[in-house]
């Protein structure tokens, strides 16, 4: 029979453990995300799409994570760009090289995954960032990156893809 001692005791750990858990976890800004995604080498037209995809997603949450019963195969998708356990992370060299526990702790670690998940959907689909459903919402993107220090409108070349071609964050550009 246990003492009232080792049942506090037992409440405790397991508390301490939750707080371990959730000071891993972090929600950022939108300068921090912009910040580190150009850090991490991120074209700086791409900074705001990248951002708004963000937000959108897990309001740029590291501990964003989908329920498993939302999924049709149990898919869960992880961290900041809902990055999927089925074929990224969790996936070793196959995948993204980053474990999905990892994206919980760190916001660099959510931008290597979804840096070669870009990469791979551009090879296949020509735009990268159509392995975000959010981007069909990122067109107009500039208002994310708004106020961020060394990140203004006018430091980045925000051309973004309308369907009817290009456009600039300051209007259609000239075509021949």
């Amino acid at each position: 029979m246990r003492t009232p001692i080792a049942y506090v005791t037992a409440v405790l750990l397991a508390l301490g453990a939750l707080l371990l858990h959730v000071a891993d976890a972090k929600v950022y800004g939108r300068c921090e995300l912009a910040s580190a995604l150009k850090s991490k080498g991120i074209p700086s037209k791409d900074i705001a799409t990248w951002v708004c995809i963000g937000e959108k997603l897990s309001s740029i949450d590291t501990d964003t994570a989908t329920d498993p019963d939302d999924d049709v195969d149990g898919t869960v998708y992880h961290g900041v760009f809902l990055i999927s356990d089925k074929w990224w992370c969790d996936r070793g060299k196959a995948g993204c090289g980053v474990s999905c526990a990892k994206m919980k702790e760190t916001l660099e670690s959510n931008i290597d995954c979804a840096k070669k998940v870009f990469t791979e959907t551009k090879r296949l689909k020509k735009n990268g960032f159509k392995a975000w459903g959010a981007y069909e919402d990122c067109m107009e993107p500039a208002e994310y990156v708004r106020g961020c220090a060394g990140l203004e409108e006018e430091d980045l070349d925000l051309t973004v893809f309308t369907r009817s071609g290009f456009e600039s964050a300051t209007g259609p550009a000239d075509v021949d």
